[in-house]
């Protein structure tokens, strides 16, 4: 039985993807969603946040889903089962913009990322939809505190800088110049997580601009567990 390990949350809605999938945002915050081997659908954004006033209709090929007068819009094609690749839709919540719901936290989910997901508690963010380029994201929860937990560069790696609670590092793949930046983030009582960003040196820039975002907005809820 397929089952959802994380949740989209914003513009009025909560979506409840299978997994594994992926999830696209792009710059105008439409959303493509797909699961492997079933199939993909996209939703795109309206002038208003979502309601329960939902407006079916078929066109060639597809089925559009509107949530409310000027709402967001699903598009599924004609012979996709809705219930593939999202297991659940939820409307009347805050007009957010796109918020992740990871295991036991919140967080700003921006635009230019596509978040792949598996058989890991955690998602990975992916800068763009090709993950072979190497810039994403992952998490790791660990015991610790914050403000005790210190970071150390790997073997291969050097010290590269330092901010507000992340550590930077400096290392080469087959010749060229990577980074890689660890955030230390809350997640509850004695517990943290690792937000490990790398990059080759060209994409760090974009890369780590979303990670900074999403750093600001980590959110523990009250039990990670």
């Amino acid at each position: 039985m397929a089952t959802s390990q994380f949740g989209v949350g914003g513009h009025g809605m909560l979506l409840a993807p299978t997994s594994p999938c992926t999830v696209r945002q792009d710059d105008d915050g439409s959303l493509k969603i797909t699961a492997p081997g079933k199939g993909s659908l996209e939703l795109t954004l309206g002038t208003n946040p979502a309601t329960d006033a939902v407006h079916q209709s078929v066109e060639t090929g597809r089925t559009q889903l509107v949530f409310g007068p000027g709402g967001p819009t699903i598009v599924c094609p004609v012979g996709l089962d809705l219930s593939s690749v999202l297991l659940q839709v939820d409307v009347g919540l805050p007009a957010s913009p796109w918020m992740l719901l990871a295991p036991g936290a919140w967080l700003q989910f921006p635009s230019g990322m596509t978040l792949f997901s598996g058989d890991a508690p955690f998602f990975e963010l992916h800068l763009g939809d090709d993950p072979s380029l190497g810039a994403f994201i992952s998490f790791e929860p660990r015991e610790g505190e914050v403000d005790e937990l210190v970071i150390e560069a790997a073997p291969y790696q050097r010290p590269d800088g330092t901010g507000p609670h992340w550590s930077q590092f400096a290392y080469e793949v087959n010749g060229a110049a990577w980074r890689q930046r660890i955030y230390v983030l809350p997640y509850g009582e004695g517990a943290v997580v690792l937000m490990k960003a790398q990059a080759p040196l060209s994409k760090t820039e974009a890369l780590f601009e979303r990670a900074d975002v999403i750093a600001l907005s980590f959110e523990p809820l009250d039990d990670p567990e």
